[in-house]
């Protein structure tokens, strides 16, 4: 009885440590696109005092939209996936507060920018201290206006709190 036991705690410690493995691991080398796969994005933009915030532009009226499967895994944001979802309708973009926020430039004006929340990431305590697991994971869908691809020359993920910037490419808005 005693063997059985601790076969049975061997086995679970085999289980909960499988479990807790990711079929895409975290690549430590960053690349400068986003792979269709999940890939990290590069960040351009070493943990800086954030900038003072750009205002908001008025919203787009779009009946499409680029749906981005977003993942931060341990501290790295990636894009998953991307598609386009027709409302069939025209709709504005959100305007909320969050964290992060997309944002689409043309030189130095701002085109669009939508804001959300990872899970987990966006809320602080009355001190405002962040109280986040090291190891946390999470995903968001963000709806951005498919606008066209030469309506911006440069997109991307901003983490409004430690003002890094992570670059993705304009293929999104082309549909490749």
């Amino acid at each position: 009885m005693k063997r059985f036991w601790w076969l049975s705690l061997a086995l679970g410690m085999l289980v909960v440590s499988a479990g807790g493995a990711s079929a895409d691991p975290i690549r430590p080398n960053l690349v400068d696109r986003i792979d269709r796969d999940g890939a990290p994005l590069a960040e351009d933009v070493p943990a800086a005092k954030p900038e003072p915030t750009i205002p908001d532009p008025e919203p787009h009226e779009a009946r499409a939209f680029l749906l981005l499967d977003l993942r931060w895994d341990r501290g790295v944001p990636s894009l998953v996936s991307t598609s386009t979802v027709d409302f069939g309708s025209p709709r504005k973009t959100a305007r909320i507060f969050g964290r992060f926020a997309l944002e689409l430039f043309r030189g130095k004006e701002l085109v669009e920018r939508v804001r959300f929340d990872f899970p987990l990431l966006g809320a602080a305590d009355e001190k405002g201290a962040l109280h986040i697991a090291p190891g946390l994971r999470t995903r968001v869908g963000v709806y951005f206006p498919k606008l066209a691809k030469d309506a911006g020359t440069r997109f991307e993920l901003v983490d409004r709190r430690t003002g890094n910037r992570w670059t993705i490419p304009h293929e999104i808005f082309d549909g490749r």
